[in-house]
C-alpha cells in the first residue's frame, strides 16, 4: 500500500514539470506582443502640408511590438505633415517633417517662349503672372519653386515647352488661377541659381 502511494505521488511530478515548462514557453511567447507602446492617434482627417499641433492628437497605447520604433509618442515642435493622414490613424515617424519644403507639389505651367537660359532640373525660380488686363502690372504668384522636369514639345509647326515646378501648397491657389485666367505667366530665375 505505501509503495503504490509513493508511485502516485511521482506520477504526479512528472505530469507537473511539462505542464510548467509548458506555461513558461507560453508566457515568453505572449509577453512581448502584450506589451503596449505610447502613441500619438490622429483625432481627425489631416491634409498634407498642414502644421499640425498636440490638439490634432489624442495619446494612446497600441501593441505594435518590433514597430515601436516606427512611431512617436511625443510631437515635434514645428512638424508639417508629409501626407494625408486618417482620423485613428497612429502618426508614423516618416509621416512628418521639420520644414514645409519637402512637401512640395507640382504644377505644370506651359511656355511658347520667354524662358531663361540657364533654366534647367533643379533650378530655384519665382514664379510671376500679369492678367490680360490694361495697366495690369505682375505679380509674383509663387516663391523658392524648384523646376523638377522640363519637356519641349511641337505641334502645328509652334514650340511649347511644359515646366513642372514645385511649389509650397500655399502658392497652389494662386498658380491654378493664373493658369485659368490665361494671365502671362514667367520664370524668374533666383541669384543664386544665376551665380552657379
Amino acid at each position: 500500500m505505501q509503495k503504490v502511494t509513493r508511485l502516485g505521488k511521482r506520477r504526479g511530478a512528472w505530469l507537473a514539470l511539462p505542464i510548467a515548462v509548458a506555461l513558461g514557453a507560453a508566457t515568453a511567447l505572449l509577453w512581448p506582443q502584450g506589451a503596449t507602446t505610447a502613441v500619438l492617434i490622429a483625432s481627425h482627417d489631416i491634409s498634407s502640408g498642414t502644421l499640425v499641433s498636440a490638439s490634432d492628437f489624442t495619446r494612446g497605447k497600441a501593441r505594435i511590438g518590433d514597430s515601436a520604433s516606427l512611431y512617436l509618442a511625443n510631437l515635434p515642435a514645428g512638424s508639417f505633415l508629409v501626407s494625408r493622414i486618417a482620423q485613428g490613424e497612429l502618426l508614423s515617424r516618416s509621416n512628418v517633417a521639420p520644414s514645409p519644403l519637402q512637401t512640395q507639389l507640382p504644377t505644370v505651367l506651359q511656355f511658347k517662349d520667354g524662358l531663361p537660359f540657364e533654366l534647367r532640373v533643379g533650378s530655384q525660380v519665382d514664379v510671376w503672372s500679369t492678367e490680360h488686363a490694361t495697366g495690369a502690372e505682375p505679380t509674383a504668384i509663387a516663391l523658392d519653386c524648384e523646376v523638377a522636369n522640363l519637356r519641349s514639345e511641337s505641334s502645328l509647326g509652334q514650340k511649347a515647352t511644359s515646366v513642372e515646378v514645385n511649389c509650397l501648397p500655399e502658392f497652389i491657389p494662386k498658380l491654378l488661377k493664373a493658369k485659368a485666367t490665361d494671365s502671362s505667366i514667367a520664370l524668374v530665375l533666383q541669384p543664386t541659381t544665376l551665380e552657379h
